[in-house]
């Protein structure tokens, strides 16, 4: 199956700005996973509408668990030997994320979950940021070297084995992996102010600019024809076909690409001063989410800030868009 094409998605826009009909797609329907108690993860979920994310409580409770929704079930599947926070899920149902001591400690290991037994994975360095797996169990994740945020490299962990994918001294954060090992990423220049942020794409060894350097493009995301879409503040959203860079929408944050070309993405609507979840399936835009609530999770969730130390946690409501 094929991403929708430029011409396609363009036309789509021009539907959406003379206003697009507020309803859940057909076979669609919006689970309500968690409560607002505690600081619950960036839900992540796999193609057969499986959901992970963790629930923490900072101290004096100090306790984070990660949950699992399948098949209508809700279960923890973390135990009770760590701090444990922002996981990932693959297609296969093998869980990661990392093992923390505490809510301020940024230095955790990397934990791996497959049928209900937890392994540690043995790697170089401690993983500092949002770890990702794909179909393969490759894991993708970050460790920030300078501990200013300044130096931030990548590596791939497969097995026992891992791989350094960058080397060059710059933030490169928040990275997305598809079950071919190909990775999109955001690499952060902070020597500057304001500082200016690239979309990278690493592929078969090779690591490609996919933006220019500007001003907060961010938030990438990678599906498995090695489709890439991020968010910018100067244009708003992009896509990267594997060719050429199209415009989605000129004003968004927070997208996601499956692999049948349909965008999830977040638009701030002024009345109502609150982020809106839409998507943008077959042609048309949806609008999944109310006005009386903010519905998104911003692209710097998984970014190393340069004034906050503390871990990052922006959503309150965990909700899931599961097809039946």
């Amino acid at each position: 199956m094929k991403v929708a094409s430029a011409c396609a998605i363009l036309c789509g826009v021009m539907a959406f700005s003379n206003g697009a009909p507020a309803q859940i797609p057909e076979g669609y329907e919006v689970v309500v996973l968690a409560n607002d108690l505690g600081i619950h993860s960036r839900p992540e979920m796999n193609d057969h509408s499986e959901v992970v994310w963790s629930s923490a409580f900072p101290p004096p409770v100090n306790r984070s668990d990660v949950w699992l929704y399948s098949n209508g079930v809700i279960r923890k599947i973390s135990d009770d030997r760590g701090y444990d926070v922002r996981p990932s899920i693959n297609n296969n149902s093998v869980v990661t994320w990392m093992r923390c001591e505490s809510f301020f400690d940024l230095d955790c290991e990397l934990v791996l979950w497959e049928n209900g037994v937890i392994t540690l994975i043995d790697i170089p360095f401690s993983v500092q940021g949002l770890p990702k797996i794909n179909d393969a169990n490759q894991i993708v994740w970050i460790h920030d070297f300078s501990g200013t945020a300044d130096d931030v490299e990548l590596f791939l962990t497969e097995g026992g084995d891992t791989l350094q994918i960058t080397d060059d001294e710059s933030s490169n954060q928040a990275p997305r992996i598809n079950s071919v090992g190909e990775i999109a990423w955001t690499r952060f220049d902070f020597s500057i102010s304001p500082w200016l942020s690239t979309i990278m794409f690493y592929s078969d060894g090779t690591t490609t600019e996919l933006s220019g350097a500007t001003f907060e493009p961010a938030g990438a995301d990678v599906n498995e024809l090695g489709h890439v879409i991020w968010g910018s503040s100067d244009l708003g959203i992009e896509l990267w076909d594997g060719k050429a860079v199209a415009l989605i929408t000129d004003d968004g944050h927070a997208a996601t690409i499956n692999n049948l070309g349909e965008i999830s993405f977040a638009r701030f609507d002024d009345e109502s001063q609150n982020w809106i979840r839409w998507l943008f399936k077959a042609g048309q835009f949806y609008k999944l989410s109310s006005e009386d609530q903010s519905s998104v999770v911003f692209h710097v969730d998984g970014i190393l800030s340069k004034t906050a130390r503390a871990r990052r946690t922006f959503s309150r409501i965990v909700s899931a868009l599961a097809v039946h």
